[in-house]
């Protein structure tokens, strides 16, 4: 049976609620029985032939001499011919506390009854009192006649959700009515709620009618004329459908396997994981797992595709398109969470964490690192799915990887509670381990220091430089859900980590990084430790870096707070303050004027925040942007189809919260939506951003469907692909052509991505422009077109910063990069423009007519400098040349750092990628540029992004050329910020 954590939370709730129920029962005081029966006040006409429910009245009988405040009333009627023993048929009825007279009521059929009421002193049938009874002949004769009158019906059209009916008896037949059926389009009569109030979330968009009769235990009477309305409940927009638009569809193969799904409270609750590049293509990777008491739990490791994989059983995937890791044995055995890792064994290649759950030989826990680089072809087959290639957990190799464990009495990781952060700086990711449970409730995470291992390691036998522990403040606070990697906060070197609490003292901790060794005990948490996050009571909380979008240095820090307890439905955005800070940071409705802003679900729920990721700046507008899911979300009309959320950073402060579901717009992002209904279900449960998945350049996205059922297959989950391009086209500036004193010519290529698009250049003295071209046209195609614009009326011999934009048919806007070109002098010698040769240097078609020069992708290195490459060995290896040797940049400017990496062996390099170490202090890079595929004696020259801080000063940039198993290579340049 799987259980949703609010249901667990639920159960917790109603088990704390038992318990203090039972405790208060037999903490007290002894009772004695009341000297008095109750007093009745009103009872039915004997015999009863109006009312077809019996409503009696009482009061504590006026000779009572008990002093023991409330007194409980207990209810009961039966047939007199039949009566009870004395302890059975009671129910509880009232108390002497309440407004007075209590009152109980009884429908029922025709025939003689006895009512009595009594009084207790406590919650117990033991210190019942003596009764008082009323005999009466139930005898109605007349039958309901009459149909309901409508007393509230939705609008026609209607846009609320979700549709509500009131209703009540006929005029001259209240008494006689005690219950009612509904009908919608002509359906089957369903009881519907005696209180006269029913609602549909249901009910597709469209034309729909609904019908209500009234009735008695004696039967039913005419129902109303049927009301029509029309559905037109709005969906947000823009919006496009998650199943239309996704390149890869990804099944579960059994039922209830919740592929994709929501299917724990940690790592795994993401459905789908980014790796990175697993398998050194130069295409990320993802990881999808199913659920953990599938009768093969596991995780499916996908390998990127340019074209994407089309639908299909995950248990079809051969081996050129991924593998499966496993961990065979007792359900227990199944897997709980996983997590992308950075390198951990030096091979350039990023690796793979996987919480095993319970070894069912030794019940300790067990969490394995699995290397990346693993080739499918040299797996065996999998036992129960022939054509996917498993690695074994249970048997894995030194080369494959290793083992930590975890004493059963620790239970880290039970939940699938894990962590990914360099939380020492020194280059290796760490492994963050949650216990929200241990210590009666109170939590624990366990840090453990990254690095290549062999064999199994018990964590709690580690070295005291090879781990660092965190506990909990309070018992009960489940300190240690929704573990997260937050990146450098506080710009000292050394990732951070969040921890958040769901009971007690809700909200969470960003926790700095330090060295390893010793224990951080919450409850004396202080500013030098990090920052604290208040939030409601109860919820499990999420939270995310942003990065800087207001332009002060610090990163903005998305966080939410997600359960059905909470008050609002939305995300605060944060933003970042000067450190250290004791203040603790406070979002939702307490969010201070100023601190931030909220991204709100807007009229109709989401259950917003589920997951929340950082996906880098997809618009290029210079702000980060986030995905989030929404899996209650109505589409057209039918509740929790649910979906997931692009949301655009906002650089400006906005005034009021951003609002998504019906308030949606353009400039605040757009809804992935789903489109199965499954009985109600939250059918789109998990997002995640998976990298570049098909290697365009933009981020895609994996929207899990945990609760879908392909092929017929109950709840067996799928995963939908959703290449970013579907949502937004690319665009890039190009260079300026015939420039002259007061004119110039701007260019850019677009690719519309099958949306029609339109393209204007923004142009002036700063990054700031203040002038724009008209709008040109384009029809929506899969190829590229070219733009341009002449502009003219400009001064001359000035700099100009210019950027083309694009906006399709969905009204989302995407920046190309910003550069310049400075005008003429009249009084220069005349030149010959790139209107007149734009294949010259420095115009837009150089490198289309020169390939092979210096700077152009084409560059024969090799060729160019005889005696240095040796292609004629049988191995790859790199050179790194820096072209730049020095880049000036502006204070918050951006310039471009060229550098050339060649492959100078005699085979070809796989998994290339160039890094950078910058100073934070100054500037801000692309960590790394993935090459992928270097042929042998071939040259790339990659371009990197440096966009300078507010602080002037010169620093060194570290570059650094890797490839699959291949000796890095570094070289140098230098930055001034002015």
């Amino acid at each position: 049976m799987k259980t949703s954590s609010r249901q667990t939370l639920k159960r917790w709730l109603l088990a704390v609620t038992v318990a203090l129920t039972g405790l208060l029962a037999i903490s007290g005081i002894a009772h004695a029985a009341p000297s008095a029966p109750p007093d009745l006040v009103s009872t039915p006409s004997n015999p009863n032939t109006t009312h077809v429910t019996s409503t009696f009245e009482y009061t504590v009988g006026e000779g009572e001499t008990s002093t023991v405040s409330p007194l409980y009333f207990w209810c009961r009627v039966y047939d007199p011919a039949s009566p009870p023993t004395p302890l059975n048929g009671w129910v509880s009825c009232g108390k002497s506390t309440d407004a007075q007279p209590s009152s109980h009521s009884f429908p029922k059929l025709n025939g003689n009854w006895k009512f009595e009421v009594a009084v207790s002193e406590g919650q117990s049938l033991a210190t019942l009192g003596s009764a008082t009874s009323y005999t009466w002949t139930q005898n109605i004769v007349t039958t309901v006649s009459e149909p309901p009158v409508l007393t509230l019906q939705p609008d026609d059209p209607m846009r609320d959700f979700p549709t509500k009916f009131a209703y009540k008896a006929g005029p001259n037949e209240n008494d006689l009515v005690n219950r009612y059926q509904c009908r919608v389009d002509g359906g089957v009569w369903q009881d519907c709620s005696f209180d006269s109030q029913v609602s549909y979330d249901s009910l597709e968009n469209g034309e729909h009618t609904f019908e209500v009769k009234a009735g008695n235990q004696f039967g039913y009477g005419p129902a109303i004329a049927p009301f029509t309305w029309t559905g037109t409940v709005p969906n947000p927009e823009p919006s496009v459908r998650v199943g239309e638009q996704a390149v890869t569809r990804l099944n579960g193969t059994e039922p209830f396997e919740s592929v994709g799904g929501n299917t724990g409270s940690g790592a795994s609750r993401e459905g789908v994981i980014e790796l990175g590049d697993v398998n050194g293509d130069g295409i990320d990777d993802v990881a999808v797992g199913n659920a953990q008491f599938s009768s093969n739990p596991g995780v499916y490791v996908v390998f990127g595709s340019r074209t994407g994989l089309g639908e299909k059983d995950l248990t079809s995937l051969g081996p050129k398109n991924g593998f499966r890791i496993e961990s065979r044995g007792s359900a227990w055995d199944g897997v709980r969470g996983y997590r992308s890792i950075g390198d951990q064994n030096g091979d350039g290649i990023r690796d793979i964490v996987v919480a095993a759950g319970m070894d069912s030989s030794t019940y300790d826990y067990e969490i394995f690192v699995v290397y990346g680089g693993v080739d499918p072809t040299d797996l065996s087959p999998c036992p129960d799915a022939a054509a996917v290639r498993c690695l074994e957990l249970n048997s894995i190799s030194d080369d494959q990887g290793y083992a930590l464990t975890v004493p059963s009495d620790q239970q880290l990781t039970s939940s699938g509670e894990l962590g990914i952060a360099d939380f020492d700086g020194d280059g290796i990711d760490d492994i963050a381990m949650g216990d929200p449970f241990g210590g009666a409730n109170k939590g624990t995470v366990l840090i453990v220091r990254g690095g290549e291992r062999t064999g199994t390691s018990d964590v709690t036998s580690l070295a005291a430089d090879q781990a660092f522990r965190i506990n909990g403040a309070m018992n009960g606070s489940q300190f240690g859900h929704g573990l997260r990697g937050i990146g450098d906060v506080n710009d000292d070197g050394k990732d951070d980590l969040f921890v958040g609490v769901t009971f007690v003292d809700g909200g969470g901790y960003i926790v700095y990084g330090r060295s390893f060794g010793g224990v951080l005990d919450a409850s004396t948490f202080s500013s030098a430790d990090g920052i604290r996050f208040v939030a409601a009571p109860i919820g499990e909380t999420n939270a995310e870096n942003l990065g800087d979008l207001n332009g002060d240095g610090r990163p903005e820090l998305a966080f939410a707070s997600v359960g059905d307890f909470q008050e609002r439905d939305a995300i605060s955005v944060l933003y970042g303050p000067e450190q250290p800070t004791s203040d603790p940071l406070v979002g939702g409705d307490d969010l201070v004027p100023g601190a931030g802003y909220l991204v709100d679900a807007g009229s109709f729920p989401g259950f917003l925040g589920v997951n929340l990721r950082n996906i880098g700046d997809f618009n290029n507008d210079g702000t980060p942007d986030l995905v989030t899911t929404a899996p209650k979300t109505p589409v057209d009309g039918v509740a929790n189809r649910g979906g997931a959320y692009v949301v655009f950073g906002q650089h400006e402060h906005p005034e009021a919260p951003i609002q998504l579901g019906p308030g949606l717009t353009p400039k605040a992002g757009v809804a992935l939506l789903g489109q199965d209904l499954n009985n109600g279900q939250h059918t789109y449960q998990t997002v995640s951003p998976i990298g570049d998945f098909d290697a365009d350049g933009l981020t895609d996205f994996a929207v899990g469907a945990g609760l879908a059922s392909p092929n017929g297959l109950t709840e067996a989950g799928s995963v939908y692909i959703v290449p970013g391009k579907s949502l937004i086209n690319q665009v890039k500036t190009g260079k300026a052509a015939g420039v002259g004193n007061e004119s110039a010519v701007l260019n850019a290529g677009l690719t519309t991505n099958n949306r029609d698009s339109q393209v204007w250049f923004e142009y002036g003295t700063t990054d700031e422009y203040g002038s724009s071209t008209d709008p040109e046209s384009f029809d929506a195609s899969s190829t590229g077109d070219a733009a341009s614009a002449a502009i003219d009326g400009l001064e001359k011999n000035t700099t100009y910063h210019y950027r083309a934009v694009a906006k399709n048919a969905l009204g989302l806007v995407r920046y190309g990069d910003d550069k310049t070109f400075t005008t003429t002098n009249a009084d220069d010698k005349p030149i010959e423009t790139c209107d007149l040769d734009p294949t010259g240097p420095g115009c837009v078609d150089y490198c289309k007519a020169n390939p092979t020069a210096k700077g152009c992708d084409q560059y024969d290195w090799c060729g160019n400098n005889p005696g240095k490459c040796t292609t004629g060995t049988s191995k790859a290896r790199l050179a790194l040349i820096s072209t730049t040797k020095k880049i000036a940049v502006k204070r918050g400017k951006k310039g471009t750092l060229a550098v050339a990496v060649v492959n100078t062996g005699g085979k070809a390099a796989t998994g290339v990628k160039v890094c950078v170490k910058a100073p934070k202090r100054l500037v801000k890079v692309k960590k790394c540029v993935k090459v992928g595929k270097l042929a042998s004696g071939k040259t790339r020259v990659v371009k990197i992004k440096v966009k300078a801080k507010r602080k002037k000063g010169k620093a060194v940039l570290k570059l650094t050329a890797s490839g699959n198993k291949l000796s890095a290579k570094k070289a140098k340049a230098k930055v001034v910020v002015r």
